[in-house]
């Protein structure tokens, strides 16, 4: 019995940008990153101490290089634009977040 070799057929050039996916990627690392540096810093109590402090400077970095790197993949033509709308929007939120704990440090 002989077996047929399917063809695979594209019929346009849009590919996935890899500048977006690796911002999206980077908002998911965000996301889960934050959610277990709070759960770790509701067990102490709100008393993480400097180790929780410079891991949330980190993050903030992260997710500004995730928003810098999903604003630069809008540049790229034909491509889908489901992933660099989702990092821009995650690591956006997260750049918020993270500004906004940050000057609420100063301010306690």
């Amino acid at each position: 019995m002989l077996k047929w070799k399917k063809k695979n057929y594209k019929f346009t050039d849009i590919e996935h940008s890899v500048k977006g996916l690796i911002s999206f990627i980077l908002g998911i690392v965000s996301m889960i990153a934050f959610l277990v540096v709070s759960y770790l810093s509701s067990l102490s109590g709100g008393n993480g101490g400097f180790g929780y402090g410079v891991t949330g400077i980190i993050l903030f970095i992260v997710a500004i290089g995730g928003l810098i790197l999903g604003v630069q993949s809008f540049k790229e033509k034909d491509i889908y634009y489901n992933a660099p709308i989702a990092g821009v929007v995650m690591n956006g939120f997260f750049v918020c977040v993270y500004f906004i704990l940050y000057i609420m440090g100063f301010s306690l």
